[in-house]
């Protein structure tokens, strides 16, 4: 008997969030041989309105389809050898519309697609590197109002020379480790004279990345020196130099925002560089976005990013360094924003209670790029401290406390060293009462066999809140589909099964796209917040210590890939079993590749994050069929929830593992 899946819902819809962490365990997480690697990008013609080309380097790229970007999809070059594993050349239309920024890229093969890999669009112009950048004799001449993209080898340092006249003011800004680059970059500006007149390393806010502005005291050609801390160079070691006359900013405030909130880019003294530029109603929440603003020379774009949240936005107003002189935050205001302008400010804001509650505070710091470590205590109205929040590793600092009575409270804001600055920024989103719900990725993308089925390995953070959710997904490719996904309550583990119901690769439609999730509460009103994000684990053989931003992304994928060793079909999908009783379901292998060994099918999860009271043994299938049961003690929790089980088989060296289609059960009275 199918499960009606009819019920009154409250929903939110979701784009998963990217942000480079440790990574989780996963019960099965499909590996593909053939997965295609980008390791950088070069481009002509990368403008607004133009017809681009975009040159890929990397491996495993062999019978490459298409490159897909969060601006549009490009194709293969005419000419274009599927069977050559070399740099592979894609062609395609930028929208007139599409702002400077930074933006992901992905190449889709035959194998699958790759790792979000992030490039700016840049409307300066562009300038190849020339060998003559490595000799500190002949630096390459670059004309003031152009970007250079290229390599840094080891133990070289890149060399340029530019022409300035007398009092012109020049910025110098280097995009790589907000590329998650390897490079950690170092500038110096020399004059004419070979004295050195500017030098930057590790700007805050710039996740380490340099920037650096200069006036020219005198005419003639000044020397820009770009290079690697530990001179230090190879293929991750990539970069994107800007050189012009630019307004230099490394501060978006608020770098968290809400929609028709204002958004200012900042200069390191903190000061306004460009007319603020407003969140549009269009923009998607939980997203990193690109906020551009021509700046004041109107030579180039500022390029920075922010992240989009719900509910309504409050800023600190100064001063309020003491619990007497607090920014008072009302019931409506769900996100807070707020600057430790110099060392050793302090913050406060008063909350009042009209009852007996829970309070959730996270902050957003790092993972906006702000440099800020943040410290939240909670104090009662009688001057006592009643909780205190650091990092919830490897996040920012998560304050989760229920407050025992209505009344006056006080959130306490400070920095953990003690640093202070313009560049110091926080955004706190504030969850009351309602509730809290983290999902977590163990990856930023997911390739579905053709034919077949795959899964990631959800984590689900409970605050507040203990009861079933619903996860569905939108907006996926015309050949993927994914049930509706029940968590019984405290459920925290749980897979997000992906089918692809063709056999054959379409001809006329896509096949990959961004993963949308919808989150929903059963008879829930006020609504749950529910956020998602990526805990990817790095590359495969690269170093532990290989740097990854930490920026919000965006950007979770799904493709379908090559057909899979087996795959099955369950029947019925969904079933119905009293209190005290069984149900069965047949589970059919569906076998390829002459694939005839034996397969042990399980659960996904571990037992105890089924329902209290329900069991599932093991099977063997032997042939191409087995019936698995569901069995529901007397005292088994009445509830919807899916049951997901797993193949395992083994043949020589190799042990492919695939999911079985979600099964959606309801114990009943």
């Amino acid at each position: 008997m199918a499960v009606n899946y009819h019920m009154k819902t409250t929903s939110y819809r979701l784009i998963a969030v990217a942000a480079v962490f440790s990574w989780l365990p996963v019960s099965f997480l499909p590996v593909h041989a053939q997965e295609p690697a980008i390791q950088r990008i070069e481009s002509s013609g990368l403008l607004p309105g133009q017809k681009a080309s975009i040159t890929i380097y990397g491996a495993q790229l062999k019978n490459a389809r298409r490159l897909w970007t969060s601006i549009a999809e490009f194709r293969t070059k005419e000419g274009y050898d599927p069977n050559s594993d070399g740099s592979v050349v894609f062609e395609g239309d930028i929208p007139a519309e599409t702002r400077p920024g930074i933006y992901v890229a992905r190449v889709i093969t035959a194998g699958g697609c790759s790792e979000a890999f992030s490039f700016i669009l840049d409307d300066l112009t562009m300038v190849a590197l020339a060998a003559e950048s490595e000799a500190a004799a002949t630096p390459q001449a670059v004309p003031v109002g152009s970007y250079v993209v290229g390599l840094m080898n080891a133990v070289k340092p890149r060399f340029f020379r530019v022409a300035a006249k007398a009092g012109q003011t020049i910025s110098v800004d280097v995009f790589a480790r907000r590329l998650s680059s390897e490079l950690d970059p170092v500038l110096q500006v020399t004059d004419p004279a070979g004295r050195e007149v500017a030098f930057s390393d590790d700007v805050p806010g710039l996740e380490g990345d340099a920037a650096l502005k200069f006036t020219a005291a005198a005419d003639g050609e000044y020397r820009v020196q770009l290079r690697d801390v530990k001179f230090g160079g190879g293929p991750r070691h990539f970069f994107h130099l800007r050189i012009g006359q630019y307004s230099l900013s490394t501060i978006s405030r608020p770098r968290v925002a809400t929609i028709g909130q204002s958004v200012e880019a900042l200069n390191p003294q903190g000061e306004p560089v460009a007319p603020a530029v407003t969140v549009s109603d269009s923009t998607p929440l939980s997203a990193a976005v690109n906020v551009t603003s021509v700046s004041a020379e109107k030579q180039g774009s500022i390029l920075l990013t922010v992240m989009t949240v719900g509910g309504k936005a409050l800023s600190e107003v100064e001063p309020n360094d003491t619990k007497e002189t607090a920014t008072a935050v009302s019931a409506e205001h769900t996100l807070l924003g707020g600057v430790l302008q110099t060392p050793g400010d302090v913050d406060w804001f008063s909350l009042t209670a009209d009852s007996a509650m829970p309070i959730c505070i996270t902050a957003h710091t790092r993972d906006v790029r702000s440099p800020a470590d943040v410290v939240l205590q909670l104090w009662s109205s009688d001057g006592k401290m009643i909780a205190e929040a650091d990092d919830a590793a490897p996040l920012d600092a998560q304050l989760v406390f229920s407050l025992p009575a209505a009344g006056q409270y006080f959130l306490r804001v400070s920095e953990l060293a003690s640093l202070g600055g313009p560049e110091w920024t926080y955004d706190l989103e504030v969850n009351r009462s309602e509730g809290r719900l983290e999902v977590v990725l163990p990856a930023d993308r997911l390739q579905v066999p053709r034919g077949g089925s795959a899964a990631l390995s959800a984590t689900v953070k409970r605050i507040n809140y203990d009861g079933p959710i619903v996860l569905e997904a939108l907006q996926l490719p015309a050949s993927l589909t994914m049930a509706p996904v029940w968590l019984a309550a405290k459920q925290t583990t749980v897979p997000l099964v992906l089918t692809s119901s063709a056999t054959a690769e379409p001809a006329n439609q896509s096949d990959s796209g961004v993963l949308s999730l919808s989150a929903a509460v059963p008879d829930r009103n006020p609504p749950i917040p529910v956020s998602i994000r990526i805990a990817s684990p790095p590359p495969k053989k690269a170093p532990a210590d290989s740097f990854r931003s930490i920026r919000a992304r965006s950007d979770a994928f799904v493709a379908v890939s090559a057909p899979p060793e087996f795959s099955f079909v369950a029947e019925p999908a969904g079933v119905v079993i009293k209190k005290g009783a069984s149900g069965t379901v047949t589970i059919k292998a569906v076998r390829h590749a002459d694939w005839k060994e034996p397969i042990d099918v399980a659960l996904v999860t571990k037992p105890d994050q089924l329902p209290a009271g329900v069991t599932v043994p093991n099977i063997k299938l032997e042939k191409d069929d087995g019936v698995l049961t569901i069995s529901a003690a007397a005292d088994a929790a009445v509830g919807k929830f899916t049951l997901f089980v797993q193949g395992t088989a083994k043949k020589d060296k190799a042990t492919p593992v695939h999911p079985v289609p979600p099964i959606a059960v309801e114990i009943t009275e």
